[in-house]
């Protein structure tokens, strides 16, 4: 489903942080049901997509559950034919890197002694450099910078060098090109242990979660598996059949750009 991705990178814009609640209004022998999951915070617009497939999962794992033990049917007798999203948009002014980077535990090296940069002046050479393509970097800025890509064919993320001023990777003071969902520049975030960001996850290793004993072998899938607690704050309300829901100052969503009818509701 990628009307909600679509929607959550459109109200990404000029905010960076999405607190984000998903219902589905099920129906399933003659009754409807209404689901809802714990709200999840987004603090990179990169991870959209994996909270919103980690939330949808774990919903349709409760529908499921619940139907079979009250209703003795399976998932598929249940239809879904509408969804509510709640989103609240946040801004705090602090950048963030995605989650996949996050779990990595950028702390200091040990043992690094990195010099201080003028990070006005580092941003100021990058907007020039950036903006010429091949314009001039002082000399003087010893730092290496790194930014994020996506595979076009596996939607794997990862980090490219951008400029390199040094081999020294623990010594150099290293950021990475912030950019926001619509690729403009938002910032340079100074990353403290390189060898750790650089480093590729194994996929070896099993986590298992302590509560309900999932096992994952994604680092980051874990993560927001914990980030939701195990979708133990997640409810089901049962409806009346005839129940109608009110809401004042409605908006109609852009269809060009989200390519389905959605609804909003300021607050």
């Amino acid at each position: 489903m990628h009307a909600v991705p679509r929607l959550l990178r459109f109200l990404k814009y000029e905010a960076n942080r999405l607190q984000v609640t998903i219902g589905f209004y099920v129906n399933v022998t003659k009754q409807r049901m209404y689901y809802e999951s714990s709200p999840i915070a987004i603090a990179h617009h990169l991870d959209i997509e994996e909270t919103v497939d980690m939330i949808f999962s774990l919903l349709l794992e409760k529908i499921s559950s619940y139907v079979m033990m009250h209703q003795r049917v399976p998932l598929e007798a249940c239809t879904i034919k509408r969804l509510k999203v709640i989103v609240k948009r946040e801004w705090n002014g602090k950048l963030s890197l995605p989650l996949q980077y996050r779990v990595k535990c950028d702390g200091p090296a040990p043992g690094s002694i990195k010099e201080s940069v003028d990070l006005a002046l580092l941003t100021q050479s990058f907007i020039n450099y950036h903006g010429q393509r091949f314009g001039h970097f002082p000399i003087s800025l010893r730092v290496n910078l790194f930014s994020l890509r996506v595979c076009a064919t596996t939607k794997e993320l990862y980090v490219v060098p951008y400029l390199l001023r040094s081999e020294d990777w623990t010594n150099t003071p290293t950021f990475l090109i912030q950019t926001n969902v619509t690729g403009e520049f938002q910032g340079l975030q100074e990353i403290h242990n390189v060898h750790k960001f650089l480093k590729e996850d194994s996929r070896d290793h099993v986590f298992e979660c302590r509560l309900c004993k999932s096992h994952f072998a994604d680092r980051t899938q874990f993560a927001l598996h914990k980030q939701i607690s195990c979708g133990s704050g997640f409810g089901v309300w049962h409806m009346d059949g005839d129940s109608i829901e009110l809401y004042e100052n409605c908006m109609q969503l852009s269809r060009d750009f989200l390519h389905f009818p959605w609804v909003g509701i300021r607050i």
